[in-house]
């Protein structure tokens, strides 16, 4: 399983992010990286189906190195390694990932253009109150950092709540939990709950305007949570 040694593996390599390292090292990279979140996406494939309907069944796991073919200033290895269960196509995802501080659960979106976003930002200011409700919800259980990228200069919605501005100026976003490095059950369990809590952020981004209400509904009525802590927080979402 995950553990400390894992965290303490992707921390050297990204200091060090050498190959000659890596090579060294690359029975430490499969025992205390690759097979455990392997293993950590078989075990998160049937509780993510049940729910998210439109995930796979296929998780993707990411590599460990950068394609520098045509990026020589690129490091050659990557700061993070994810699982995502959005499926292949999608501009918007929902993760799990491990780097140097440790294990966390996250939701981005991302696009060249603002047209793909639409839904992404409807969502946002039409639902305002329960974004804003949830989003809090969440932080008191675990803090949320948010990484904007490639932001718009002119502001696209100047009269949307303060708050919403910064996730509708960026071309993409990025909304992940503050990593820990040690788990209360079993990582599977922990990552599970993780990405329950998140869930509901990634719905914002995925889902069309029509179909969101429904489908956080969803979660609070038909949709069993993995424990009463999740339980409550889609509650919150009808509060």
């Amino acid at each position: 399983m995950l553990n400390e040694n894992s965290f303490q593996f992707m921390a050297d390599l990204w200091s060090i992010n050498a190959k000659p390292w890596f090579d060294a090292h690359r029975q430490d990279y499969e025992a205390n990286v690759l097979k455990p979140m392997k293993a950590l996406a078989i075990d998160l494939t049937a509780p993510m189906q049940n729910v998210l309907p439109e995930f796979s069944g296929k998780p993707k796991l990411s590599r460990i190195n950068n394609d520098i073919r045509f990026h020589q200033d690129k490091p050659m290895y990557k700061q993070h390694m994810w699982i995502s269960f959005a499926g292949s196509g999608a501009i918007a995802d929902i993760f799990t990932a491990i780097g140097g501080s440790g294990w966390a659960a996250g939701v981005g979106i991302g696009a060249p253009n603002k047209e793909p976003l639409l839904n992404w930002h409807t969502n946002l200011i039409k639902h305002h109150t329960i974004w804003q409700r949830y989003f809090a919800a969440v932080e008191k259980i675990r803090p949320i950092y948010l990484y904007p990228e490639n932001p718009y200069k002119k502001a696209l919605y100047p009269d949307a709540p303060e708050d919403i501005q910064p996730l509708l100026q960026a071309r993409g976003v990025w909304l992940v939990e503050k990593p820990r490095a040690d788990f209360d059950a079993n990582p599977a369990q922990d990552f599970f709950r993780a990405l329950c809590r998140v869930l509901p952020l990634y719905l914002f981004m995925r889902c069309k305007p029509l179909e969101l209400t429904e489908r956080l509904m969803q979660l609070e009525k038909e949709i069993n949570a993995p424990d009463g802590e999740v339980g409550r927080l889609w509650e919150r979402l009808s509060a």
